[in-house]
């Protein structure tokens, strides 16, 4: 170490070029740094988009980020399979309408994913999520049907050959048992209620189409044509050639809200028993806020990267599209706050039992595979005309076998194996004002024990400065944890 009078005598050594990783660390950094300028006097919006567009957390505020977890939209915030979805679905939407051939379709969408997977580096969610479109964009220019159950098997399989370790990793289990979910169950479900209905809706005008369709699809044509002409009826002359438009997007429409809501309702179904293993937590919110989460992430992330290319080119033109992106971000934010406050839609649970989980996940693949197998069917021409029932008996009698597995693991009315005359000692977060709970358990006998338990607020421990509601509610999660610790409060100590 040593000093100079002035900087003038420095002299710079020379230095190795930059590898790849660290240019694309310094991408990543003037990314940063750019989402910083444009959200310079809305800092909770510039951290949450600053963890949705490149996976940088750290600024996210923990009320933010407990309101998330709270309501199972915490994925929102971690760069995973939608966000890349997002930016997928938009790259190749923007090069059908630039009319770019399909060859350069697949090569501008697999170079995104690829240098968006080495800004964000290497995370297990992005890599699969990356991985399983790279695979599904290769098949396309070979017009080759794409099962997805497959693409995501060979994704995990080149993830665990490169990294076996990332078998045990929390986030590579719920990634692709997301993805595994919503291709082996809410697929299936989406082909036999919505896309039907979809399918109807293309060519509604053109008569000759209606045979092509099962019966009930062909009759909902018939009746869609002619509620366009009441329509059309009742239009002005210059706008009557628009009154098809007018009456199939809201439909369209509405059919697409319906695949969201059960495609959310099925990954929170699925993964139920995961998300109690690693979390603790069960929110019955989940289904529901979802749906305006999946909505706003789908538009937030193109406009995010939209505006980053924009604000890097000229810096006005950026700062009006963050306005934009602001105004996208403010209710998301505020929806998952809304729900937070019901809350009885969320609360904490134990881990399930090892058999309860391997219970329900055989009852989910076996429910999955009879969805699949009579999704298959329907795709059958011969049996396209027929009128099938719209659910089997077998699939009513696996559905309602995982729905009770899944009230077991949310309710876990189980009791936990003590290890008798030793002192257990829990710490319960209330959230909120309620602090702090550190519950202790001495068990002397099975359904007995001791719970003592200790107010903390602002970090201290004490009880000065406590109100009375703060106080009730931290009882009342000491009483749940003593409960789920299989024993009766015998003793309070505040």
């Amino acid at each position: 170490m040593g000093s100079l009078r002035s900087g003038e005598l420095l002299q710079l050594v020379d230095r190795p070029p930059p590898t790849i990783s660290q240019r694309l660390a310094r991408a990543r950094g003037s990314l940063l740094a750019r989402l910083d300028s444009l959200f310079v006097g809305q800092p909770e919006r510039g951290a949450v988009a600053r963890a949705m567009l490149l996976g940088d957390r750290s600024f996210v505020d923990s009320s933010v980020v407990l309101a998330f977890q709270k309501t199972a939209a915490y994925h929102v915030l971690m760069v995973a399979g939608l966000h890349v979805g997002a930016l997928v679905i938009f790259l190749w939407w923007v090069g059908k309408r630039l009319r770019f051939s399909m060859a350069a379709i697949s090569l501008m969408t697999l170079l995104a994913p690829a240098a968006y997977v080495g800004i964000v580096q290497d995370r297990p969610p992005i890599l699969s999520a990356a991985l399983m479109a790279a695979l599904y964009l290769c098949a396309r220019p070979l017009f080759r049907r794409v099962e997805l159950l497959n693409t995501i098997a060979i994704a995990a399989l080149i993830l665990l050959l490169w990294r076996p370790s990332a078998l045990g990793d929390s986030s590579f289990q719920l990634s692709f048992l997301a993805a595994a979910v919503n291709a082996g169950l809410a697929l299936p479900w989406m082909e036999r209620s919505s896309a039907p209905y979809r399918a109807g809706l293309n060519h509604l005008g053109d008569v000759t189409r209606d045979p092509a369709h099962a019966p009930k699809i062909a009759q909902f044509r018939i009746e869609l044509r002619a509620a366009v002409q009441w329509l059309a009826g009742k239009m002005p002359a210059r706008l009557a050639s628009r009154s098809g438009a007018l009456l199939v997007l809201p439909v369209r429409a509405g059919l697409r809200l319906w695949e969201i809501i059960l495609l959310s309702a099925v990954i929170q179904w699925g993964m139920l028993p995961l998300l109690a293993q690693d979390f603790h937590r069960v929110s019955l919110a989940g289904p529901m806020s979802n749906i305006p989460a999946v909505l706003l992430t789908g538009i937030i992330v193109p406009l995010g990267f939209v505006t980053l290319g924009i604000a890097v080119a000229c810096a006005r033109a950026g700062l009006l599209l963050a306005k934009v992106l602001s105004f996208c971000i403010g209710p998301l934010i505020a929806t998952v706050e809304w729900f937070t406050r019901w809350p009885l839609l969320t609360y904490r649970i134990p881990g399930p039992p090892v058999w309860l989980m391997i219970l329900f996940f055989a009852g989910f693949i076996v429910l999955a595979a009879v969805a699949r197998t009579i999704a298959a069917r329907r795709r059958d021409p011969a049996l396209r005309r027929q009128l099938l029932p719209g659910v089997q008996p077998v699939e009513w009698i696996a559905a309602l076998c995982v729905l009770a597995l899944a009230a077991l693991v949310a309710w876990h009315p189980f009791m936990p194996s003590f290890y008798r005359g030793k002192l257990e000692v829990s710490v319960v977060d209330g959230g909120g004002q309620a602090g702090a709970e550190i519950v202790g358990g001495l068990p002397v006998g099975r359904g007995s024990g001791v719970a003592v338990f200790v107010v903390a607020r602002n970090q201290e421990i004490g009880c000065g400065g406590v109100d009375a509601r703060a106080s009730r509610t931290s009882r009342r999660a000491a009483q749940r944890d003593c409960k789920f610790q299989g024993g009766r409060i015998v003793d309070w100590a505040v």
